[in-house]
Parts: C-alpha cells; structure tokens; sequence
C-alpha cells in the first residue's frame, strides 16, 4: 500500500472544489464556496479558523516557507493570510474578479490574474504593479503562467518583458502573428509558434 491511509472524510459547508497540501505535507487546505480551512490530513481534525471572502474563491495556496495562504475570490479581492493566528495580512483589492493568483517561489511576491490584467503585489508593501503597455503602439500577445513574463508585440517584432522590474529581456525578434507562445515550467524559455 506504499505506507498511503485514507484519513475519511473533511466536513465543508459547501462542496470541497480544491484542496492543497502544505509545502511539509502536514497541513491540507481545502477551498469550498467563499472560504478555505486548515485541516489536519492524518485525523481529519480542523488546524485553523475558516478563512472567509465575500463571495466564491477561485484560487488558494500556500507560500514555500513563511506560512501564509494566498485567497484570490469573485469579490474582486486578493487576500493573504497568516496561517497561525487566521488573520489577514494584506488585502488588495482590483477593478474585476481575481481569476487566480499564487506566491513567486523564494520570493515574497504574488503575482494575480483579474479583468485580463495581470498583478504583481508585494505581501511586505502597499504596492501593486499592472501588466501594462510599456509605450503605445505595444500589445500583450501572450503571459507566462505566473503573469511574471509577458511577450509584447509592435511594428513587427516581439518582446519580452518582466513586470517585476519594468524591464525588457533580451532583443526584439521578427514577428508575424502566429497560433500561439508557451513558456517551460521554470519560465526561463519561451517558444513561439
């Protein structure tokens, strides 16, 4: 049986729609209607308070190390969470419905989806940066899965640019308007096709 146990059933309110280990496997988060909580996975015991929005979550997940969860709901709000007391640290709130959002690895940063923009939110400061036109005449063609990286497109060429640091990587590239762009799971390779 490979040492796996069935621990039983984790009572919600509402149909269970994600669930998500901790980073050191001793904690499940279970996401259902307009909350998470912590649960023990071994007893199937509550290891924290309901986590609560407004209105239904889309997304929920730990960070690496520092204990905290990150909450993006319908409510329009991201909110990030201390994980031992319950309490929100940060809450931002954007123009349209979070779709997802999730902590960079080894960072202290979120980077969220909302109204077909992506954000970039500092857990430690009041700051939040947009995915947004470097200059005019520039379209984002294609994101990252973290939002991170976006690949612009104008006068016939196409660009790479990190959001985190308004910057641009490497050169432009001949472009014509193709079927699509993928990034590798690390984020340090894109193909476009």
């Amino acid at each position: 049986n490979g040492g796996m146990k069935l621990s039983g059933d984790i009572p919600t309110c509402d149909p269970a729609t994600a669930a998500t280990f901790s980073p050191d496997g001793t904690r499940l988060l279970v996401m259902a209607g307009d909350g998470v909580r912590l649960w023990n996975p071994l007893d199937g015991a509550s290891a924290g308070p309901l986590l609560r929005h407004r209105n239904a979550l889309n997304t929920a997940q730990f960070s690496a190390h520092e204990g905290l969860v990150v909450t993006a709901s319908r409510d329009r709000t991201i909110r990030v969470w201390d994980v031992s007391t319950g309490q929100a640290t940060k809450q931002v709130r954007l123009a349209a419905p979070v779709n997802w959002a999730t902590f960079i690895p080894n960072s202290r940063q979120v980077v969220a989806r909302a109204g077909g923009r992506s954000y970039l939110i500092d857990v430690a400061r009041e700051s939040e940066v947009a995915q947004k036109p470097p200059d005019s005449g520039w379209q984002l063609w294609a994101e990252s899965p973290t939002g991170l990286y976006g690949v612009w497109t104008g006068s016939g060429v196409a660009r790479l640019r990190r959001i985190d640091r308004d910057e641009w990587i490497g050169r432009p590239v001949p472009f014509q308007r193709r079927d699509g762009a993928t990034f590798n799971a690390d984020e340090s390779l894109v193909a476009i096709a």
